[in-house]
């Protein structure tokens, strides 16, 4: 938001290009961005162009079947994790701690008391 300043802070573009030095330090490229003013509509423009272009990377994307693949991928990775889990004994519920089948528990047990009268 370009329009919005207060007293005493540095103006929005000197804001701006200080966030994108400070973000050139660890990123190789850096991010899209774009100065956007609801008063004045600067932006808006580039803003839609910006949109418009990501939303038809995306569609050719799904068209090529891209994010199917990856959903079906990340799928059978958790399948998989889930497998692992039940092949450990571990994970929720069942015999938890991943106590090993058929194993007596190594705890002493109380002799059963009598009744009281």
């Amino acid at each position: 938001k370009i329009d919005k300043s207060k007293k005493g802070m540095p103006k929005p573009h000197e804001n701006i290009k200080t966030f994108l030095r400070t973000l050139s330090r660890d990123w190789e490229n850096e991010p899209a961005h774009v100065a956007t003013s609801s008063q004045t509509q600067a932006g808006l423009t580039e803003l839609l162009t910006y949109i418009a272009q990501i939303r038809k990377v995306f569609s050719m994307e799904v068209k090529q079947g891209f994010w199917t693949q990856a959903r079906e991928q990340s799928k059978k990775k958790q399948q998989q994790q889930q497998q692992q889990q039940r092949n450990k004994g571990g994970g929720r519920g069942g015999r938890g701690g991943g106590q090993p089948k058929n194993k007596p528990n190594n705890k002493k047990r109380r002799p059963r008391q009598p009744p009281r009268k």
